[in-house]
């Protein structure tokens, strides 16, 4: 059943779609190579440390660790992206396959909402 031929259903599957205007930020968009280098750059440091060497030391163990990072980085990404796109084809089906169950909400204004207000003095 496409969303034609039941148009009561669509501002619910409106709600699924990404808004066209919406922007990530700088830091959601690069969580990932952000912190995962970090992490494998910053344990072999932490490694070298609790051995007493200098943080130089062993150079080739931090530039296989900035691989693996970068790595973890690009899995962890796309498993994420992966994940999501997964959910929501699941949620789009479910409401295309249950119209009865997404009934479209009445709109309320605050003033429907609050009640009548008496300061007490």
């Amino acid at each position: 059943m496409s969303t034609s031929d039941n148009p009561e259903i669509q501002w619910a599957l409106d709600l699924l779609s990404p808004d066209p205007l919406y922007q990530e930020n700088f830091i959601s968009k690069n969580y990932h190579w952000i912190t995962w280098p970090i992490f494998t750059v910053g344990g072999t440091l932490f490694l070298n440390y609790i051995q007493s060497r200098p943080f130089y030391a062993s150079m080739p163990r931090h530039g296989l660790a900035l691989g693996i990072g970068l790595t973890l980085a690009k899995v962890f990404r796309d498993a994420k992206y992966h994940r999501e796109a997964e959910r929501d084809a699941v949620l789009r089906h479910y409401i295309k396959l249950h119209p009865e169950d997404f009934i479209e909400p009445e709109r309320k204004t605050w003033n429907d909402t609050l009640e009548a207000w008496y300061p007490c003095r």
